[in-house]
Formats: structure tokens, C-alpha cells, sequence
């Protein structure tokens, strides 16, 4: 049987732990108490905002009859007015405008109030519009300086006739009066014929003028004097204003109407903004575009009530309340809310009441279970702490606080286990992953810290040479280096082997761990006493352990300052004891690493310098082209803006660019250097103009024994004939020099000529097989030898093509040109080359040095984080387009390292002052030159504008160039992508 099984007493009946029949207990309590509290709570709130929504109703009732009372009683009393006046008895146009003055104070009395008019038994009508209205001037078709249109319709000739004159603010006419057609009969509308039938003023029912397109009133009384009618139209606007502004809920809709169903204002649900009336003819609630409104207008009709209803499955509430009631017809508001967004706020009231319930229900039954639980909880901890000890899990546990003594004890001495167990897995899973060797000494201080719980750490390592231990490290109590300052004296610094007594050269003497009080500490003992200075340490212990590497042999010391009130130094002095041990043997392979760095960056120099030194043309080339290669990288890097505002290199990215950048050359070791330094066309070991001069001498010798042989010895005739010969062949001589220089451009007069000296002959009477090595005479094959033999002034022999080795072929990876020989040293074929003194089996020998470096780039086994270093040293000679070498990449295909490296070679090489072939270039016309690159994209532009706005020139050229070059303190460029 489990021992762990829970027995129960089966006679006792159902039976619980306690913690459950606390929470159930807590839990009935709230809902008994809550529950009821929240009905009522919601019950009384509904009926509040239903009653308040009511309210809400009656208050814009009240505002809607408020304003029509205001705008309507001035209206009244200038009607009135009018009525009294002589008004009726005027005739004529003239008589009526006489009337403008009265008219136009009528009209100021109130906004509302759009025209005053006078209608005549005649079937004639008189009317002064206010045009300070909206909209007015366009609908009147009015000059834009109208204030005021005073309208006459009278029967002309039978018909019908309107004249419309316009009046500015101060009355006085605009223009000429317009004569138009009309309709329009006065004694045919409704106020005429109502206010003829009565002695007061009468108000018409809303309906829509006729001229305006407005809904309004019109308030009329009989003219006192003359058979006439007074009236003035009174709009509607500032009602409907009113009651659009009002809001109750999102999806509420608003509306004033009359008890005949004829509709002033609406306003549609989520739309809160005042819904367009047929502006030809007034809508009725059944017009309305409103399924809702449709379906109750025969209840609105019926006035004042309130309305519950139900429209599409959703309960709706309504107010419907008078704001004006007149003796023909009654002005009414009403108000339609869905009920539900009437009540959402008592809605969301009661749901986060109902959360917080749940809430506090979900709070409640852990808290009552956790805290009856409690002291099994804090065992049932312990118990799952050792199981994942036993599992290999030391992450830290969450904190407990059991009020029994000793499960805290026995809590604690389990955390500090695993502490120092998880310590001991970081320290090594950090240093076995660390490559940089300074950071790598930081994890080995951090982590004996930490473990140690100590305040400081330093490390001393054994320098050989001098004898001594050399400060190689120091962290301080925020695990922060200390300052160089402290780090740099002399107590601290260096430490002589020679001093026996000195704490940490007898640890690592002796190679064991030494452990110093720092209490009382002697004058004798000059370290320690400036560590307390410092304030570094202070009373407590300092312990001092020996590294040693995997043979026993000291390589430093290790050293910790222990505060005395932690305790338990002992346990800490034996787990920095074993913790050594692989300290040392990291610190070691961080040693070894440094040493093998050192190595190949010794090797990598070694190359650079022996290329360097190869030519004594070119020498330094290797050495500065790294060093404006990391200029522009940091230029780049530093960027806060522009294309690379984001471009940043790693630790190992900046140690792949400079490997590429010293080995950018290294194929330079297979290129003869009389290739590299060919400064002439016919120049191999050596000039081979030589050749040809003794061969012109030969030549003038020859005409001499000519002309000697005709017998004009000592005669003028003589003279001058060999003076004239050697005159000719003096020039002819001074061409082929000249040409053999390359400095000018050849073309094919140029040519032409040199072919016509190279025709020349000359007698050869020595064999020209022998003395020779057996490589030349293999391809001296075939060439005929008998002698005498006359030959050509400048010749190319067969000897002079020298085959391709087989095996040659390039990688497919490679784009160029493979010449078919390997060199053609024909006097004729080089000086004939065109422009500069290469020809195109040597131009190609030179641009195979990237081949070469490629080829052997790729077989070093660099580490993954330099697999970069042969694009990076092998991209310099390729374009942006792609017609560049070896491997004929574009932009894309480039890293952008690579481009860097580019622009470094070609500013380097333009402005060295050591090339035989050329003149160095100032720092101008090498800038002209690179702009002109960047612009073909033979270069990338975006480098190159970093190189120039950086002014990285000028740095390079403090540094490498003569005072001569530096011609230019400014130079601007402005890349623009064709893209």
C-alpha cells in the first residue's frame, strides 16, 4: 500500500479537508450577500435612466418651444405693424419700395424671419427678402454685395411678371431690376385666403416655401388700409438647430413634426448629424427612410405619450412631448432609444460588478486554500526542490516563508546548494563559448564573485620575461572593472617574483591557496594596504589561490576579498578550490587563443610585407590599403543617417575585414615582378630597348661602310649623305624609344610607322641558339639559323611566344578572358600596344593575382566567422555592373566590406607616390578621377560619398601623402541611384 494514500474513517460520512469547507463557506457568504445587493442595485437604476431619458425629452421639448416663442412673437408684432401701415393702398412699384425702410426693420427683428411680403386682392405681391441668410445670394442668383431682394409680381399683359431688385446694406439699389416669368398667384396660397377670413393674425401650418425650398410658417393678418394681406415667412432653422444638436444614446433618432405627419427635422441613429428632406416637397413620417419610424407614425400622430415597443427583436423606449400648440395645428419633439443602450451603462455597471464577484470568487478560493495549506505547501516545496536536484534543475526556487524554523533552515541550506551548483554550469557553459580573452578573465572574476558572495577579484598572470606577476584584470563589488587609475599604480600593477613575502607571489610559489585577514593589515604588505585606501575591500578575508594550467605549471594567481560578517569562508576557500581548476585550464585555452591570433596576424603581416617587398614599386601598398579600409568601415559604422544609418560590425565581421584587407594582394606572389613593374613596353628583366638601339647603332655603321665602299671617303658629298642617313635613323630611333614609354596613346599612324622601321634589315653573323637555356631553345624550334642572316630591325619571333602551361584552366566561378599565350614578348606586338605598356597576355598575368588570391583564400580552413574574408580580399577589382574581375559580380553580389576595400585600393593606388609607371595623382584630380568612377558605377557611389563627406581623404592623406599632393581641403560628391 502507498504510503502516501489518505486514509478515511468511512463511518464518519463525507469528509473534506479543512481549506475546502473554508472556501466554500466564503464563497456561499459573498453570493448570499452580493447577489441581492446587486438586483436591487440594477432594478433601481433602470428605472432612474428611463426616467431621466423621459426628462431629457421634456427639457428639448422646452428648448424647441422656447426658441419658436422667441422668434415667433417679434414676428407678430412687425406684422402687426405693417398691417397698420399704408402699405396696402401703394400701387405701384415706387409706392411699395417707399415701404423698404419699415420692411427691412421688420426683417431685423428676428433670424428667423426670411422675407416680409404683402399680397393684393389684384393677385399682385410685394416681397423684401433678408439675403444674410445661408445660401441665399446663390439661390436668388444675387450680386455677392445684396443684402436685401425686394421682389414685385404684378400682371403684365395678361400674365404673370417678377421684377427683382436688389439692395446693399444701406438700401441703395445694385444694378438694374430683372424682369421674369412666374406662377406664382398670391391669392391662391392658404395664409392669403385664411387671413382675408379673419380680423387677427392667423399662422399657417409648416409647409415648404416656394421660392426658398424651406420649411417654415408664415404669420399673416389683413392690411388695415387697402385690400391687402401683410405676411412674413418664419423658418424653421433655428428649432431644428436646437433639437439636432441633442444626443441621448448612439443610435437614438430624433425628430419635430406636426400632428399632421409632416416632418421639420430628423436626426438618424449612429449617423448624429441632421438627415437631408426632400427639398421639393415636405416628407411625412411614412416617407422617411427609416423602417423604424414607419412602423410607429400612426402612434406618433397621436401627441404627448410615452411609447414602449419592440422593432426587430430589440425593445425600444419613446418620448413624444409638444413645443408649440397653435389654434389649427400643434408642433411636437420625439425622442426613440434602444433600450439596451439606454440602460449599457447600468449594463456594464452590473457585468464589472459580476466580474469583480467572479473576481473575488477566483481570488478567494486559492488564497483560502493556500492559506490553510500552508505548512504542507512549504514541505511539498522542499520535496519537489530535491526531486530537481535530483533531475540536474538548479534554477533558483520562488522565496518561501514557513513560519517552522526548520523548514527555513532546511529551505535554505538546499538553495545555497544549488546556487553554487548553477554557478559552477554558468561559469562553464559562459567560458567554454567565450572567444574574446579580456571578457573571458571578467566571466572568471564575475563568477568567482558571485559564488563567493565576494566584493572583489583580481587575476595576476605569470609573464615569463620580465618575472613577474602582471595585473591582467580587476572587477569591483558592482562587478564593473575598476578604474585604470588604481589599476595602473605601482602597488598594484606589477609584482616582482623576487619578493617572497608578498601574498600572492607566495601563493603562486607555493601553489596553494593562501588565505590573508585584511583587519590588521601591515605597512609590509603594500598591496593590501591599497586596496583598504580604496575603499575596495574591508574587514574580512583575502583568498588567494594559484591558476594552473593542464600540466601543473602556475600560470597566475587568483585572488577574492570575502567580507568577515558573511560567514562560512571555509566552505567558500573549498569551493574556490575546485573552482581553480577549470578556471585555470579556460584562462590557459583564452592564452593559447591569444597566441594563435597573434600567429596568424604575424603570417597575415609576414605575406603582406613580403608582397610589399617584392616590389620596391609598390612597397607599403599591402600596409595602407587595410588601413583605409577600416577608416571607411568606421565611418560607416558611425552613421546615423542615410544608407548606413543601420550598418554595424561585429567583433568577428571587423576581424574577417581585416584579414581580407592585408591579404587583398596575397595572389601578388605568383605575379612576376617584372610585370608588376613594367615601367616600358619592351621592359622584362630588363629593357629591352637596349637591343634595339645597339641594332640602329649597328644600322648607322653600316651606311658609313656603304657610303665608304663608293669611295666618297673625305669628300663633302660623303658627309652629308651619312649625316643625312644618320639623321633618319636617329628619328626613327627617338619614335621607337618614344613609343616604348606608353605615355601616349597610339593610333594607327602611329602604328603604320612603326611597322615601316621594323621593316629596316640588319645582318646578324652569330648564331642566336646558342648560350641559351633549354626552355628558350624548345621554342626556338623551327626558326632558321644559317648564317649570315639578315633580319628585321624590330621582330617577333616564335621564341618570343611563350606558351600556357596546361592546367591552367580557370574555376567556373571565374569570368575572364584566358589569352592564348602566356606571354608575347614580340618587339613589334609590344610596342604596338596602344596605350600603356601592358599587353594583354601581361594584363591578364596581373589581374590572375585575384584568381590566386581567391584560389588561395578559399583553401586556408578559416573558422565560420571569417568564411567572408576571401569575397572580401578577392572584390576589389569588380563593378558594380558586373564587368569587373575575376568573377565579374555586381553591387548585389558584393558584401558591402568589399566595396569598401574597392575604393580604398583605387584612392591608394592613384595618389602612391612609389609606381615606376605613373606619376602619383593629387588628392583632386584622384577624388575627379573616383567621381567620375562612381558615376559610371565602376565604383559604389554610396562609398565613395561616405569617403568624401567624412573627409576621409584628408586623414589618409595626413598620414601617407607629401605635402604636394594635399591640394584640396574641400570636395563634394553627391551619388544619385539610376535605380
Amino acid at each position: 500500500m502507498n504510503n502516501n494514500t489518505r486514509r478515511v474513517d468511512r463511518g464518519r460520512g463525507w469528509q473534506q479537508p479543512l481549506h475546502r469547507h473554508i472556501t466554500a463557506l466564503t464563497i456561499g457568504l459573498i453570493l448570499l450577500i452580493v447577489l441581492p445587493l446587486g438586483s436591487y442595485s440594477y432594478l433601481r437604476g433602470s428605472e432612474l435612466i428611463v426616467s431621466g431619458s423621459q426628462q431629457f425629452a421634456s427639457n428639448v421639448a422646452k428648448e424647441a418651444g422656447l426658441t419658436f416663442a422667441n422668434d415667433y412673437k417679434p414676428v407678430v408684432m412687425g406684422v402687426e405693424l405693417l398691417a397698420e401701415s399704408s402699405i396696402g393702398l401703394a400701387e405701384s412699384d415706387r409706392q411699395r419700395l417707399a415701404f423698404l425702410p419699415l420692411f427691412t426693420a421688420v426683417l431685423r427683428q428676428s433670424v428667423s424671419l426670411a422675407s416680409v411680403q404683402v399680397g393684393y386682392g389684384r393677385d399682385e405681391i410685394f416681397v423684401v427678402r433678408d439675403l444674410h441668410h445661408k445660401d441665399s445670394l446663390a439661390v436668388f442668383d444675387a450680386p455677392s454685395t445684396a443684402s436685401y431682394l425686394a421682389e414685385s409680381i404684378r400682371i403684365v399683359e395678361g400674365a404673370q411678371r417678377l421684377r427683382r431688385y436688389f439692395f446693399d446694406e444701406s438700401l441703395a439699389l445694385i444694378g438694374e431690376p430683372t424682369l421674369q416669368s412666374t406662377d406664382y398667384h398670391v391669392v391662391s396660397r392658404s395664409w392669403y385666403q385664411q387671413a382675408r377670413q379673419h380680423d387677427g393674425v392667423i399662422v399657417s401650418p409648416p409647409y415648404l416655401y416656394y421660392f426658398s425650398r424651406q420649411i417654415g410658417l408664415t404669420v399673416a393678418k389683413k392690411s388695415v388700409q387697402g385690400d391687402a394681406v401683410v405676411a412674413a415667412d418664419i423658418t424653421l432653422t433655428s428649432v431644428t438647430d436646437s433639437i439636432s444638436t441633442q444626443r441621448l444614446t448612439e443610435n437614438s433618432e430624433l425628430l419635430a413634426f406636426d400632428d399632421e405627419g409632416r416632418v421639420l427635422a430628423y436626426v438618424k441613429g449612429a449617423e448624429h448629424t441632421p438627415s437631408k428632406l426632400d427639398k421639393f416637397s415636405i416628407s411625412y413620417l411614412e416617407d422617411l427612410d427609416s423602417s423604424l419610424l414607419n412602423s410607429i407614425a400612426a402612434d406618433l400622430r397621436a401627441g404627448e405619450q410615452l411609447l414602449q415597443f419592440e422593432f426587430n427583436e430589440q425593445a425600444w423606449l419613446g418620448s413624444v412631448f409638444s413645443f408649440y400648440q397653435g389654434d389649427s395645428f400643434n408642433l411636437y419633439f420625439a425622442i426613440l432609444s434602444p433600450e439596451r443602450e439606454l440602460l449599457l451603462p447600468l449594463i456594464t455597471m452590473r457585468n464589472r460588478g459580476l466580474f469583480l464577484l467572479l473576481f473575488l470568487l477566483v481570488l478567494i478560493i486559492p488564497l483560502s486554500w493556500l492559506m490553510a495549506a500552508k505548512l504542507s505547501y512549504s514541505i511539498r516545496q522542499l520535496v519537489r526542490d530535491t526531486q530537481r536536484l535530483e533531475a540536474f534543475d538548479f534554477t533558483a526556487s520562488p522565496p518561501r516563508n514557513s513560519s517552522v524554523t526548520e523548514i527555513n533552515e532546511l529551505g535554505g541550506m538546499i538553495d545555497k546548494v544549488k546556487s553554487t551548483v548553477n554557478h559552477f554550469l554558468e561559469l562553464t557553459e559562459s567560458l567554454a563559448t567565450e572567444h574574446n580573452y579580456d571578457a573571458l578573465l571578467e566571466k572568471v572574476m564575475r563568477a568567482t564573485m558571485r559564488a563567493t558572495e565576494g566584493r572583489l577579484s583580481a587575476i595576476y598572470l605569470y609573464q615569463e620575461e620580465q618575472e613577474e606577476l602582471e595585473l591582467a584584470s580587476m572587477l569591483g563589488a558592482d562587478y564593473a572593472p575598476v578604474s585604470k587609475r588604481i589599476r595602473a599604480s605601482k602597488e598594484l600593477s606589477h609584482l616582482s617574483l623576487a619578493d617572497k613575502e608578498h601574498s600572492l607571489v607566495q601563493s603562486f610559489n607555493r601553489g596553494e591557496v593562501v588565505v590573508y585577514p585584511l583587519g590588521a593589515v601591515q605597512e609590509e604588505r603594500p598591496l593590501l594596504r591599497r586596496l583598504l585606501d580604496e575603499g575596495l575591500v574591508g574587514d574580512g578575508e583575502l583568498v588567494v589561490m594559484p591558476l594552473k594550467d593542464r600540466f601543473g605549471h602556475s600560470i597566475g594567481v587568483l585572488f577574492v576579498a570575502v567580507d568577515q560578517a558573511q560567514g562560512n569562508n571555509a566552505s567558500k576557500v573549498s569551493f574556490l578550490q575546485r573552482l581553480s581548476g577549470f578556471s585555470s585550464v579556460s584562462i590557459e585555452s583564452g592564452q593559447m587563443l591569444q597566441m594563435q591570433k597573434a600567429l596568424l596576424e604575424s603570417f597575415i603581416q609576414l605575406i603582406a610585407g613580403a608582397i610589399d617587398a617584392k616590389s620596391p614599386y609598390t612597397g607599403g601598398h599591402c600596409q595602407r590599403v587595410p588601413e583605409l579600409t577600416k577608416m571607411i568601415a568606421r565611418a560607416a559604422c558611425e552613421r546615423q543617417e542615410g544608407v548606413f544609418a543601420d550598418f554595424q560590425l561585429t567583433e568577428e565581421q571587423w576581424e574577417a575585414v581585416h584579414i581580407g584587407a592585408w591579404l587583398h594582394d596575397c595572389g601578388k606572389v605568383t605575379t612576376p615582378e617584372f610585370v608588376v613593374d613594367k615601367a616600358t613596353k619592351l621592359e622584362t628583366i630588363y629593357d629591352r630597348l637596349h637591343e634595339i638601339r645597339m641594332r640602329f647603332e649597328v644600322l648607322k655603321r653600316d651606311a658609313e661602310i656603304e657610303l665608304l665602299r663608293k669611295g666618297q671617303l673625305d669628300s663633302l658629298e660623303f658627309s652629308a649623305a651619312l649625316a643625312e642617313q644618320w639623321c633618319r635613323l636617329d628619328k626613327e630611333f627617338a619614335f621607337v624609344a618614344q613609343c616604348n614609354l606608353g605615355v601616349e596613346r597610339m593610333d594607327e599612324e602611329a602604328i603604320e610607322q612603326l611597322h615601316n622601321i621594323a621593316s629596316r634589315r640588319w645582318l646578324r653573323t652569330l648564331p642566336d641558339n646558342i648560350g641559351l637555356s633549354w626552355e628558350e631553345l624548345r621554342r626556338a624550334e623551327g626558326e632558321t639559323s644559317s648564317l649570315p642572316a639578315w633580319e628585321s630591325l624590330l621582330e617577333d619571333k616564335v621564341r618570343h611566344r611563350v606558351s600556357r602551361v596546361s592546367g591552367q584552366a580557370l574555376g567556373e566561378e571565374f569570368n575572364m578572358l584566358v589569352p592564348a599565350l602566356h606571354y608575347n614578348r614580340g618587339e613589334l606586338y609590344n610596342l604596338s600596344v596602344r596605350s600603356g605598356t601592358l599587353t594583354a597576355e601581361e594584363r591578364y598575368v596581373i589581374q590572375e593575382h585575384m584568381v590566386q588570391t581567391i584560389t588561395m583564400l578559399k583553401k586556408l580552413p578559416f573558422p565560420r566567422h571569417l568564411a567572408e574574408v576571401p569575397e572580401i580580399a578577392g572584390g576589389h577589382h569588380e563593378t558594380m555592373l558586373g564587368t569587373g574581375y575575376p568573377m565579374g559580380l555586381t553591387k548585389q553580389q558584393m558584401p558591402v566590406s568589399a566595396r569598401m576595400m574597392a575604393v580604398a585600393d583605387i584612392f591608394e593606388a592613384l595618389t602612391a607616390c612609389d609606381r615606376p609607371y605613373k606619376v602619383a595623382k593629387t588628392l583632386s584630380q584622384a577624388l575627379m578621377i573616383m567621381a567620375g568612377m562612381a558615376d559610371r558605377q565602376h565604383i559604389d557611389g554610396e562609398v565613395f560619398e561616405l569617403f568624401v563627406a567624412e573627409k576621409l581623404y584628408l586623414r589618409y592623406a595626413e598620414s601617407f601623402l607629401t605635402v604636394e599632393q594635399i591640394d584640396i581641403d574641400e570636395f563634394s560628391y553627391r551619388y544619385t541611384s539610376d535605380e
